[in-house]
């Protein structure tokens, strides 16, 4: 009986799947309308003004509407104090915008962190990501084409102390990179050896 009415429903989910049409043009997002890679991660005048264009319409990050307080960053930053220092800190690199701080790997109660400096900073751009990469110099988007790279987060937000669980395997990778998923541009990386 279970197996009857479980095929029907992934029957029906199927089927309106498919009767669903397109959304229009006229409703489509502004977002979704300006997504244009930047060619070998360059980002041109073009380029700039539609990411402008999308930062202004959606926000930063898919998380900036749940960034942390300062108060909440300020205590984040002094538990980490409690932990041991793994590797770092490692000043960012520019690669397409100016970075400012460092990352550092900490572990505390059993569990390895990336922690962005209480100084770090970037620009605003649509869907910044936090990738953990195993290319050394990732300075174009092609770096981590073939090479092993993870998505680790969303970037939390382009100012202040942060930090991001690891995975086990966190020891493979190389560098954490500041990546902007839909326009495919490397803002800038930092060492994790």
């Amino acid at each position: 009986m279970k197996t009857i009415f479980l095929a029907t429903c992934l029957a029906a989910i199927f089927l309106s799947g498919c009767t669903q049409s397109e959304p229009s043009a006229a409703s489509a997002t502004p977002f979704a309308q300006s997504i244009t890679p930047a060619q070998d991660g360059v980002v041109t005048q073009d380029i700039q003004k539609k990411m402008d264009d999308v930062t202004k319409a959606s926000g930063s990050t898919a998380v900036e509407k749940n960034t942390m307080t300062q108060d909440e960053r300020d205590a984040m930053a002094q538990k980490s104090q409690t932990g041991n220092t793994l590797a770092g800190p490692n000043d960012f690199r520019r690669v397409q915008y100016d970075m400012k701080g460092s990352a550092t790997i900490i572990e505390r109660d059993g569990k390895k962190y990336l922690a962005f400096s209480k100084d770090f900073s970037t620009k605003s751009g649509p869907r910044l990501v936090v990738r953990l990469s195993n290319n050394a110099e990732p300075t174009s988007p092609s770096a981590l084409d073939g090479s092993k790279n993870v998505l680790l987060h969303d970037l939390i937000d382009v100012n202040g102390y942060q930090e991001y669980e690891l995975p086990s395997d966190y020891a493979d990778f190389e560098t954490v990179i500041v990546f902007c998923e839909p326009f495919r541009v490397i803002w800038g990386y930092a060492s994790l050896k």
